[in-house]
Formats: C-alpha cells, structure tokens, sequence
C-alpha cells in the first residue's frame, strides 16, 4: 500500500510541476508589462518543431561593461535591466547576478550569459524562437529588414512573446 501512495504521489508531483509551468507563461501574459524589442529575424524551418523563426534581438549582445561580477566562462544565469530608449524600444542597461531592483518604466528578464566578442556578452532570454503558421516563416525572414517584437515581461523576469511587425 505504501508504494501505491507514493506512486500516486510522484504522479501528482509532475502534474503539479507541469501546470506550473503552464501557469507562469499565462501569468507572465496575463500580469505582465509590455515592452517593445528590435530584432533581425534568421532561420526560418524545422523539420521537427514546424515553421518560426529565430529573431537576433538587438538585447542580445552587450558590453560586458554592463556585467559588474567576476568573468564570465561558462553560460552564467544572470538579469539583464532594460529600460526604453527614445524611440520606445528597450536596450539593456545592466547585467547583473542577483535579482536587481527596478524603477519606474524598467523591467528585467532572467537569461543565460556567455562570452562573445572580445569586450561582448552574449546573452539569451527564452525569447528567441517565435513559431508561426506553416510556410510564412519565409515572410518574415527578408533580408535587412528590421521588426518590432511586443514583449510581455512578468515581474518574476519571464518574457512572453507577443506579436512581430516590421519597423516601418
């Protein structure tokens, strides 16, 4: 009897876990604050998970002047600060170990940082696939056209996309 309970127990625990997961990216869309993101749209198909497309945010390399810890080496969790630039989109202003304190318009989103460049991070939100219908990923892969990705972060760091237009 006491195998059969925990069983059940271990049943129940990946549910839980599984609906948790679901819950954070609909309370990221549902309480989150949108932000808007430039991007460069790369790679359209896969065999395997359909059409999207792999979007290049401008977010995605940074000065490691922005990094105020020891070196990074290997892919390092850390929070990158964003906050709006004069035409509306956000750019990182900070990358930081811990969870940093924001103020007014600004937001953070939890990522992975790696070495880049020589002087560059290279940093990864969760954000940078976006699936699409099948055979319009072609659309949206011109080349050197610029698109606006509307962002909703959580206030936890959990970044959901929601919709990609073309910078004008």
């Amino acid at each position: 009897m006491k195998k059969n309970k925990w069983w059940i127990g271990l049943i129940v625990l990946q549910v839980l876990v599984l609906l948790g997961i679901a819950a954070s990216y609909y309370a990221a869309d549902y309480y989150g604050k949108e932000i808007v993101l430039k991007t460069k749209p790369v790679d359209p198909s896969d065999v395997f998970y359909g059409d999207y497309v792999t979007l290049n945010y401008e977010i995605n390399e940074v000065s490691s002047s922005l990094w105020n810890g020891k070196s990074i080496v290997d892919p390092t969790p850390v929070y990158a600060v964003l906050s709006p630039d004069n035409d509306g989109s956000y750019r990182v202003t900070k990358v930081a170990g811990d969870r940093p304190d924001v103020k007014g318009k600004q937001v953070y989103l939890k990522g992975k940082a790696t070495p880049s460049m020589e002087g560059f991070l290279h940093l990864e939100y969760g954000l940078e696939r976006y699936y699409v219908k099948d055979n319009t990923g072609k659309q949206l892969e011109r080349p050197q056209r610029e698109y606006k990705v509307t962002v909703k972060v959580a206030s936890w760091g959990k970044g959901v996309i929601q919709r990609v237009q073309p910078l004008n």
